[in-house]
């Protein structure tokens, strides 16, 4: 087995057991190999993870995150398969925007739910008018075609205030919560519940 297959097989798995437990996932990410994408029959390979498991992904959102480079290398063919992913209801997010080399016309194309901000353009805000200005037109250009924002690497409380006076829809870093493991996120979970 692939490590990208494996990857999304341990994802799908562990919110079976977080499913079979009554536990209250509102989204999961799974962050996609570019080889995973570029080489492997994707919409088979999950559909297969999802029936073996029996998950019941209507129950909640499990999300596909994307590098930028990666859809950018055959647009047409991503398209394709964006449009097969999204009609088995997965979210599709682009993740690290601002890092690749985007073509806008594509973008308005795919059938995108979410970009993430790259945290280079976060980290440095509020004080970096640059960082202020790329991290502001992409929050505006994304909600303009139907998006959510998430920013990454949000560490203060300046920076969420900065995202939170310009609209961003979610944030992730430090600030809300370091890396964990299954188990500790199961204790979060059942604490929230």
């Amino acid at each position: 087995m692939k490590i990208g297959e494996w990857v999304a097989e341990t994802v799908i798995k562990q919110c079976k057991v977080w499913q079979s437990e009554g536990l209250p996932l509102s989204s999961v990410a799974i962050n996609i190999a570019a080889r995973q994408f570029d080489y492997s029959d994707l919409p088979n390979v999950l559909s297969a993870l999802i029936n073996k498991y029996d998950l019941n992904s209507a129950a909640f959102t499990l999300e596909l995150e994307l590098t930028e480079g990666m859809l950018m290398k055959h647009p047409e063919q991503v398209i394709q398969t964006l449009n097969e992913l999204k009609a088995m209801n997965f979210s599709i997010s682009i993740d690290d925007f601002g890092t690749g080399y985007s073509s806008l016309a594509y973008l308005k194309r795919f059938p995108i739910n979410k970009l993430k901000i790259d945290r280079s353009f976060i980290k440095d805000t509020p004080d970096d008018l640059d960082d202020i200005a790329i991290a502001s037109a992409i929050i505006v250009m994304a909600h303009e075609l139907g998006m959510k924002v998430v920013a990454e690497g949000v560490e203060t409380e300046a920076q969420l205030t900065f995202l939170k006076t310009r609209g961003c829809d979610v944030i992730q870093g430090y600030l809300t919560g370091r890396p964990m493991t299954a188990q500790e996120f199961e204790a979060l979970l059942k604490s929230a519940s």
